[in-house]
Protein backbone atom coordinates (compact mmCIF):
# COMPACT_ATOMS: atom_id res chain seq x y z
CA UNK A 1 0.00 0.00 0.00
CA UNK A 2 1.89 3.38 -1.04
CA UNK A 3 2.59 5.20 2.33
CA UNK A 4 1.20 9.00 3.11
CA UNK A 5 3.97 9.04 5.36
CA UNK A 6 7.37 9.41 3.24
CA UNK A 7 9.19 12.45 4.12
CA UNK A 8 12.43 13.77 5.24
CA UNK A 9 14.16 12.46 7.98
CA UNK A 10 14.41 14.89 11.12
CA UNK A 11 17.31 15.11 13.11
CA UNK A 12 16.88 13.69 16.97
CA UNK A 13 16.43 16.67 19.45
CA UNK A 14 19.06 16.46 22.08
CA UNK A 15 17.48 15.41 25.60
CA UNK A 16 16.25 18.54 27.38
CA UNK A 17 14.93 20.69 24.59
CA UNK A 18 12.40 22.56 26.02
CA UNK A 19 9.44 20.87 24.84
CA UNK A 20 6.65 20.05 27.42
CA UNK A 21 5.76 16.57 27.75
CA UNK A 22 2.24 16.60 27.55
CA UNK A 23 -0.94 16.88 25.26
CA UNK A 24 -1.68 20.74 25.37
CA UNK A 25 -0.25 23.44 23.67
CA UNK A 26 2.81 24.93 24.71
CA UNK A 27 6.13 25.92 23.27
CA UNK A 28 7.75 24.55 20.69
CA UNK A 29 10.92 22.69 20.58
CA UNK A 30 13.46 24.58 22.11
CA UNK A 31 11.86 27.50 23.29
CA UNK A 32 12.22 27.69 26.66
CA UNK A 33 16.16 26.51 26.28
CA UNK A 34 16.45 29.87 23.96
CA UNK A 35 15.15 32.57 25.96
CA UNK A 36 17.04 31.52 29.17
CA UNK A 37 20.15 31.44 26.43
CA UNK A 38 19.28 35.15 25.76
CA UNK A 39 18.74 35.94 29.28
CA UNK A 40 21.58 34.29 30.90
CA UNK A 41 23.37 36.03 27.56
CA UNK A 42 22.10 39.66 28.58
CA UNK A 43 23.26 39.55 31.72
CA UNK A 44 26.64 38.60 31.45
CA UNK A 45 27.22 41.52 29.32
CA UNK A 46 25.03 43.51 32.34
CA UNK A 47 27.04 42.30 35.04
CA UNK A 48 30.02 43.28 33.30
CA UNK A 49 29.10 46.33 32.22
CA UNK A 50 28.31 47.34 35.78
CA UNK A 51 31.99 46.16 37.22
CA UNK A 52 33.55 47.94 33.78
CA UNK A 53 31.73 51.34 35.21
CA UNK A 54 32.92 50.54 39.21
CA UNK A 55 36.37 50.44 37.08
CA UNK A 56 36.21 53.98 35.17
CA UNK A 57 34.61 54.93 38.61
CA UNK A 58 38.15 54.05 40.57
CA UNK A 59 40.19 55.60 37.85
CA UNK A 60 38.19 58.62 37.76
CA UNK A 61 38.59 59.17 41.27
CA UNK A 62 42.42 58.44 40.84
CA UNK A 63 42.41 60.95 38.31
CA UNK A 64 41.02 63.74 40.74
CA UNK A 65 43.25 62.55 43.57
CA UNK A 66 46.08 63.39 41.34
CA UNK A 67 45.02 66.60 39.76
CA UNK A 68 44.28 67.49 43.51
CA UNK A 69 47.35 65.76 45.95
CA UNK A 70 46.74 68.50 48.71
CA UNK A 71 43.14 67.66 49.92
CA UNK A 72 42.01 66.14 52.84
CA UNK A 73 42.43 62.62 53.34
CA UNK A 74 44.41 61.47 50.43
CA UNK A 75 45.97 58.51 51.59
CA UNK A 76 42.57 56.89 52.74
CA UNK A 77 40.97 57.99 49.02
CA UNK A 78 44.03 56.69 47.28
CA UNK A 79 43.45 53.21 49.20
CA UNK A 80 39.83 52.84 48.28
CA UNK A 81 39.93 53.59 44.77
CA UNK A 82 42.83 51.41 44.48
CA UNK A 83 40.71 49.07 45.98
CA UNK A 84 37.65 49.35 43.89
CA UNK A 85 40.08 49.24 40.80
CA UNK A 86 41.16 45.95 42.26
CA UNK A 87 37.46 44.09 42.50
CA UNK A 88 36.38 46.00 39.22
CA UNK A 89 38.52 44.17 37.01
CA UNK A 90 38.73 40.88 38.97
CA UNK A 91 35.17 41.07 39.25
CA UNK A 92 34.88 42.01 35.78
CA UNK A 93 36.91 39.15 34.39
CA UNK A 94 35.48 36.94 36.41
CA UNK A 95 32.05 37.09 38.88
CA UNK A 96 29.75 37.57 35.81
CA UNK A 97 30.41 34.17 34.22
CA UNK A 98 28.63 32.32 36.57
CA UNK A 99 26.57 34.91 38.33
CA UNK A 100 24.55 35.81 34.96
CA UNK A 101 22.85 32.00 35.21
CA UNK A 102 21.86 32.36 38.48
CA UNK A 103 18.29 33.16 39.52
CA UNK A 104 19.65 35.83 42.02
CA UNK A 105 21.58 37.83 39.20
CA UNK A 106 19.34 41.31 39.73
CA UNK A 107 20.16 40.99 43.50
CA UNK A 108 23.43 40.58 42.82
CA UNK A 109 23.51 43.33 40.26
CA UNK A 110 21.52 45.42 43.00
CA UNK A 111 23.71 44.49 46.09
CA UNK A 112 27.02 45.64 43.78
CA UNK A 113 25.09 48.89 42.55
CA UNK A 114 24.63 50.28 46.52
CA UNK A 115 27.82 49.18 47.41
CA UNK A 116 29.17 51.78 44.45
CA UNK A 117 26.77 54.42 46.13
CA UNK A 118 28.45 53.51 49.77
CA UNK A 119 31.87 53.94 47.81
CA UNK A 120 31.21 57.45 46.09
CA UNK A 121 29.74 58.70 49.45
CA UNK A 122 32.50 57.81 51.38
CA UNK A 123 35.02 59.47 49.14
CA UNK A 124 32.70 62.20 49.13
CA UNK A 125 32.72 62.49 52.62
CA UNK A 126 36.26 62.34 52.96
CA UNK A 127 37.11 64.88 50.51
CA UNK A 128 34.99 67.38 52.25
CA UNK A 129 31.56 66.58 52.14
CA UNK A 130 28.14 67.51 49.53
CA UNK A 131 30.37 70.02 47.81
CA UNK A 132 32.76 67.49 46.31
CA UNK A 133 33.04 66.80 42.70
CA UNK A 134 33.19 63.44 43.31
CA UNK A 135 29.29 63.78 44.60
CA UNK A 136 28.45 63.66 40.84
CA UNK A 137 29.60 59.84 40.36
CA UNK A 138 25.94 59.21 42.46
CA UNK A 139 24.28 59.27 38.90
CA UNK A 140 26.23 56.49 37.80
CA UNK A 141 24.41 53.66 39.60
CA UNK A 142 21.09 54.94 39.54
CA UNK A 143 21.57 55.23 35.45
CA UNK A 144 22.86 51.66 35.62
CA UNK A 145 19.96 49.94 37.70
CA UNK A 146 17.64 51.53 34.55
CA UNK A 147 19.18 49.32 32.28
CA UNK A 148 18.35 46.37 33.14
CA UNK A 149 16.79 46.09 36.93
CA UNK A 150 12.85 46.23 37.44
CA UNK A 151 11.14 49.45 39.16
CA UNK A 152 12.18 48.36 42.85
CA UNK A 153 15.57 47.70 42.27
CA UNK A 154 16.05 51.00 40.05
CA UNK A 155 13.99 53.12 43.25
CA UNK A 156 15.82 51.24 45.51
CA UNK A 157 19.28 52.87 44.19
CA UNK A 158 17.73 56.04 43.64
CA UNK A 159 16.62 56.43 47.14
CA UNK A 160 20.30 55.17 48.37
CA UNK A 161 21.68 57.80 46.17
CA UNK A 162 19.34 60.41 47.54
CA UNK A 163 20.11 59.09 51.46
CA UNK A 164 23.56 59.23 50.53
CA UNK A 165 23.74 62.77 50.06
CA UNK A 166 21.67 63.57 52.88
CA UNK A 167 23.98 61.52 54.99
CA UNK A 168 27.28 63.21 53.99
CA UNK A 169 25.67 67.01 54.54
CA UNK A 170 24.82 65.53 58.63
CA UNK A 171 28.02 63.68 58.91
CA UNK A 172 30.26 66.22 57.45
CA UNK A 173 31.05 69.40 59.54
CA UNK A 174 32.61 71.36 56.00
CA UNK A 175 29.83 74.45 55.19
CA UNK A 176 28.31 73.99 52.19
CA UNK A 177 25.61 76.33 50.56
CA UNK A 178 22.08 74.86 51.52
CA UNK A 179 20.81 76.01 47.98
CA UNK A 180 23.96 73.66 46.54
CA UNK A 181 22.84 70.43 48.70
CA UNK A 182 19.07 71.22 47.18
CA UNK A 183 20.22 71.39 43.82
CA UNK A 184 22.33 67.73 44.46
CA UNK A 185 19.50 66.38 45.92
CA UNK A 186 16.82 67.91 43.23
CA UNK A 187 19.04 66.77 40.29
CA UNK A 188 19.38 63.29 41.57
CA UNK A 189 15.50 62.91 42.17
CA UNK A 190 15.03 63.95 38.60
CA UNK A 191 17.99 61.10 37.45
CA UNK A 192 16.10 58.67 39.54
CA UNK A 193 12.47 59.23 38.64
CA UNK A 194 13.63 59.30 35.24
CA UNK A 195 15.25 55.96 35.55
CA UNK A 196 12.26 54.68 37.33
CA UNK A 197 10.15 55.60 34.70
CA UNK A 198 12.51 54.22 32.12
CA UNK A 199 12.50 50.93 34.21
CA UNK A 200 8.61 50.65 34.32
CA UNK A 201 8.41 51.39 30.65
CA UNK A 202 10.73 49.08 29.67
CA UNK A 203 9.10 46.04 31.94
CA UNK A 204 5.92 46.68 29.76
CA UNK A 205 7.64 46.15 26.20
CA UNK A 206 9.81 43.27 27.90
CA UNK A 207 6.05 41.93 28.86
CA UNK A 208 4.60 42.90 25.59
CA UNK A 209 7.35 41.02 23.58
CA UNK A 210 7.03 38.04 26.17
CA UNK A 211 3.80 37.57 25.09
CA UNK A 212 4.06 38.02 21.40
CA UNK A 213 6.99 35.54 21.36
CA UNK A 214 4.47 33.07 23.04
CA UNK A 215 1.92 33.62 20.54
CA UNK A 216 4.64 32.98 17.61
CA UNK A 217 5.99 30.17 19.16
CA UNK A 218 2.05 29.08 19.53
CA UNK A 219 1.64 29.11 15.84
CA UNK A 220 4.47 27.44 14.48
CA UNK A 221 4.01 24.62 16.63
CA UNK A 222 0.65 24.16 17.63
CA UNK A 223 -2.46 23.35 15.23
CA UNK A 224 -5.00 26.68 15.34
CA UNK A 225 -7.76 24.79 15.31
CA UNK A 226 -7.68 22.02 17.20
CA UNK A 227 -4.67 23.03 19.77
CA UNK A 228 -2.65 19.69 18.98
CA UNK A 229 0.65 19.74 18.07
CA UNK A 230 1.14 20.34 14.20
CA UNK A 231 2.67 17.66 11.71
CA UNK A 232 6.74 19.04 12.27
CA UNK A 233 6.29 19.20 15.87
CA UNK A 234 4.80 16.01 16.03
CA UNK A 235 7.65 14.39 13.91
CA UNK A 236 10.40 15.69 16.04
CA UNK A 237 8.53 14.63 18.76
CA UNK A 238 7.90 10.86 17.71
CA UNK A 239 12.28 11.02 16.82
CA UNK A 240 12.87 11.67 20.46
CA UNK A 241 10.26 9.23 22.01
CA UNK A 242 11.57 6.60 19.30
CA UNK A 243 15.41 7.88 20.96
CA UNK A 244 14.25 7.23 24.57
CA UNK A 245 12.76 3.68 24.42
CA UNK A 246 15.50 2.48 22.43
CA UNK A 247 17.99 4.04 25.30
CA UNK A 248 15.90 2.86 28.32
CA UNK A 249 14.79 -0.30 26.66
CA UNK A 250 10.78 0.92 27.18
CA UNK A 251 7.80 0.18 24.54
CA UNK A 252 5.92 2.88 22.39
CA UNK A 253 2.53 2.69 20.88
CA UNK A 254 1.18 4.56 18.37
CA UNK A 255 -2.28 5.38 17.72
CA UNK A 256 -4.07 7.03 14.19
CA UNK A 257 -7.10 8.00 14.89
CA UNK A 258 -9.81 9.04 12.17
CA UNK A 259 -13.22 10.62 11.51
CA UNK A 260 -15.30 7.77 9.58
CA UNK A 261 -16.51 9.24 6.50
CA UNK A 262 -15.39 13.29 7.30
CA UNK A 263 -16.04 14.41 3.68
CA UNK A 264 -19.65 13.25 4.01
CA UNK A 265 -20.00 15.30 7.41
CA UNK A 266 -18.75 18.24 5.11
CA UNK A 267 -20.94 17.60 2.23
CA UNK A 268 -23.77 17.24 4.45
CA UNK A 269 -23.62 19.95 6.92
CA UNK A 270 -21.46 22.24 5.68
CA UNK A 271 -17.50 23.17 6.30
CA UNK A 272 -18.10 24.92 9.18
CA UNK A 273 -19.83 22.08 11.09
CA UNK A 274 -16.76 19.76 10.22
CA UNK A 275 -13.73 22.46 11.47
CA UNK A 276 -16.12 22.61 14.75
CA UNK A 277 -15.97 18.13 14.97
CA UNK A 278 -12.38 18.92 14.30
CA UNK A 279 -11.35 21.37 16.87
CA UNK A 280 -14.30 19.12 19.15
CA UNK A 281 -11.75 15.97 18.73
CA UNK A 282 -8.93 17.61 18.95
CA UNK A 283 -9.20 19.08 22.13
CA UNK A 284 -11.03 16.23 23.64
CA UNK A 285 -8.17 13.79 22.60
CA UNK A 286 -5.85 16.38 24.70
CA UNK A 287 -8.04 16.09 27.67
CA UNK A 288 -8.90 12.48 27.78
CA UNK A 289 -4.73 11.83 26.94
CA UNK A 290 -2.75 10.82 29.57
CA UNK A 291 0.27 13.22 31.07
CA UNK A 292 2.62 11.86 29.18
CA UNK A 293 1.08 11.18 26.07
CA UNK A 294 1.56 13.08 22.83
CA UNK A 295 -1.17 14.38 20.60
CA UNK A 296 -0.90 15.46 16.91
CA UNK A 297 -3.15 16.38 13.84
CA UNK A 298 -1.34 15.11 10.96
CA UNK A 299 -3.41 17.11 8.13
CA UNK A 300 -7.19 16.66 7.32
CA UNK A 301 -9.11 14.40 10.11
CA UNK A 302 -6.49 12.71 11.08
CA UNK A 303 -5.11 12.92 14.30
CA UNK A 304 -2.08 10.90 16.05
CA UNK A 305 -1.44 9.82 19.36
CA UNK A 306 1.89 8.63 20.91
CA UNK A 307 2.01 6.90 23.77
CA UNK A 308 5.29 6.47 25.66
CA UNK A 309 6.41 3.50 28.01
CA UNK A 310 2.68 1.16 26.40
CA UNK A 311 2.63 -1.33 24.95
CA UNK A 312 0.16 -2.01 22.73
CA UNK A 313 -2.18 -4.11 24.44
CA UNK A 314 -2.30 -1.07 26.75
CA UNK A 315 -2.71 1.06 24.14
CA UNK A 316 -5.80 -1.02 22.82
CA UNK A 317 -7.79 -0.56 25.87
CA UNK A 318 -6.35 3.64 26.18
CA UNK A 319 -8.22 3.70 22.72
CA UNK A 320 -11.46 1.59 23.59
CA UNK A 321 -11.95 4.29 25.98
CA UNK A 322 -11.42 6.93 23.67
CA UNK A 323 -13.91 5.49 20.67
CA UNK A 324 -16.88 4.91 23.30
CA UNK A 325 -16.56 7.50 25.48
CA UNK A 326 -16.49 10.53 22.67
CA UNK A 327 -18.46 10.11 20.12
CA UNK A 328 -21.47 10.29 22.32
CA UNK A 329 -20.52 14.25 23.06
CA UNK A 330 -19.82 14.95 18.64
CA UNK A 331 -21.40 17.77 17.36
CA UNK A 332 -22.39 15.81 14.48
CA UNK A 333 -23.43 11.90 14.61
CA UNK A 334 -19.95 10.50 13.94
CA UNK A 335 -18.10 7.07 14.37
CA UNK A 336 -14.32 6.67 14.33
CA UNK A 337 -11.91 4.30 12.91
CA UNK A 338 -8.09 3.60 14.92
CA UNK A 339 -4.90 1.98 13.78
CA UNK A 340 -2.86 0.84 16.65
CA UNK A 341 1.13 -0.25 16.15
CA UNK A 342 4.28 -0.52 18.87
CA UNK A 343 7.40 0.29 17.71
CA UNK A 344 9.08 -3.15 16.07
CA UNK A 345 12.59 -3.55 18.02
CA UNK A 346 13.74 -4.91 14.44
CA UNK A 347 12.48 -1.88 12.35
CA UNK A 348 12.54 0.62 15.46
CA UNK A 349 12.15 3.50 13.00
CA UNK A 350 9.72 6.79 12.82
CA UNK A 351 8.47 5.75 9.41
CA UNK A 352 8.24 1.76 10.37
CA UNK A 353 6.12 2.78 13.21
CA UNK A 354 3.60 5.13 11.06
CA UNK A 355 3.46 2.73 8.42
CA UNK A 356 2.08 0.06 11.00
CA UNK A 357 -0.50 2.04 11.84
CA UNK A 358 -1.52 3.38 9.16
CA UNK A 359 -1.85 -0.24 7.72
CA UNK A 360 -3.84 -1.38 10.63
CA UNK A 361 -6.40 2.15 10.26
CA UNK A 362 -6.61 1.48 6.73
CA UNK A 363 -7.94 -2.24 6.70
CA UNK A 364 -10.36 -1.00 9.78
CA UNK A 365 -11.35 1.57 7.29
CA UNK A 366 -11.56 -1.00 4.28
CA UNK A 367 -13.66 -3.52 6.08
CA UNK A 368 -16.41 -1.44 7.55
CA UNK A 369 -15.15 1.18 9.84
CA UNK A 370 -16.11 2.26 13.49
CA UNK A 371 -13.31 -0.48 14.86
CA UNK A 372 -9.99 -0.35 16.50
CA UNK A 373 -7.11 -2.55 14.56
CA UNK A 374 -3.48 -3.49 15.73
CA UNK A 375 -1.21 -4.47 13.48
CA UNK A 376 1.76 -6.66 15.70
CA UNK A 377 5.32 -6.41 14.47
CA UNK A 378 6.21 -8.78 11.92
CA UNK A 379 2.03 -9.67 11.67
CA UNK A 380 1.26 -8.90 8.12
CA UNK A 381 -2.59 -9.01 8.89
CA UNK A 382 -4.35 -6.36 11.15
CA UNK A 383 -6.52 -8.11 14.52
CA UNK A 384 -9.51 -6.28 14.98
CA UNK A 385 -9.64 -5.70 18.38
CA UNK A 386 -12.56 -3.01 19.47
Amino acid sequence: MPSRFHHTAHPVEPAGTGLTLGHGAGRGPGATEVADGARDDFWLVHLRTGFAVLVVEALAIMTYLLATPDGPHRGTQWLMSAAALVVGVVMMLNAPAWAARRWWRVGFSLMWSLCAIGAVAAAAALDGGVGSPLMALLVLPVLYGALAAGPRATAACGLASVVAVIVVDIATSTPVAQADVFMRLAALVGVSLLALASSINRRRLERHERNLTHQLAEQATVDPLTGCWNRRVFHDRLHQEIERALRHHRSLSLAMIDIDRFKAVNDDYGHLVGDELLAWLGQALRRMARTTDVVGRIGGDEFLVLMPDTEPSAAVNQAIRIRHALPGNAPVPVTMSVGIAGLDPFEPTAEALLLAADASLYDIKRNGRDGIGLQEAHVPVTRRVG
